[in-house]
């Protein structure tokens, strides 16, 4: 077994034993970035398809998340700066009205390991707050977290005033939540949906090296 996979698979464990194993390899020169791809985010991506599959619940997954997290913090003071440019920037918010963010912060939290600039905002983001941070940070994408039924329109409100304001061509825009649906997506415009955090990379990944103008 490789120093990626011990990680990875102490990851998918949720031993704590994890981030010691990333400062080993770390010490024996191993890659970090191969750390990061088939250790941490392999790693993830397991517990996440245990999460799919009802063998793992909410609270081992935000277990995995924070080792994680600890894990890129050791990594990352051992990265090269031009090898670890990111690919593009994603502004991320639970919409204004909604408080959940289970599911936006690991989104964030998998974008990050996939090599996105990521800026949180947090929740209960009004739709202009989303807007200005993205123009100030040049993002590439908006990802907007709906958890609740009667959140859902803050959605669509984030892309009325992009096109109010023309500004609707500088950013891709993605939505997300459990009661949202790719149906929904296109009803109000969306540049795509993601049903889980794994999907949600995969559609920035698309979209972002799509070739198209961004």
């Amino acid at each position: 077994m490789t120093a990626y996979e011990e990680i990875a698979e102490a990851l998918e464990s949720l031993s704590e034993g994890t981030v010691d194993l990333v400062r080993l390899a770390l010490d024996r020169g191993e890659d970090p970035l191969r750390i990061i791809d088939e250790g941490i985010v392999a790693g993830m991506r397991t517990c996440g398809d245990k999460l799919a599959a009802y063998e793992y619940g909410v609270p081992e997954l935000l277990v995995a998340g924070e080792l994680a997290q600890e894990c890129i913090k050791v990594v990352r003071p051992y990265l090269d700066p031009e090898r670890a440019e990111a690919k593009a920037t994603v502004v991320i918010a639970t919409v204004q009205g909604d408080i959940h963010e289970l599911g936006k912060n690991l989104v964030a939290l998998l974008l990050e390991l996939a090599g996105f600039a990521v800026v949180d905002l947090g929740v209960d983001v009004a739709p202009m707050a989303v807007i200005d941070k993205a123009e100030e940070m040049g993002a590439a994408v908006i990802a907007l977290s709906s958890l609740m039924v009667t959140t859902m329109p803050a959605q669509q409100e984030v892309i009325t005033y992009l096109r109010d304001t023309g500004k609707r061509q500088r950013f891709r825009v993605i939505v997300g939540g459990a009661p949202t649906s790719q149906a929904w997506a296109d009803s109000i415009g969306a540049d795509g949906w993601a049903a889980d955090a794994q999907g949600a990379v995969a559609l920035v990944e698309t979209l972002c090296g799509s070739g198209e103008q961004i």
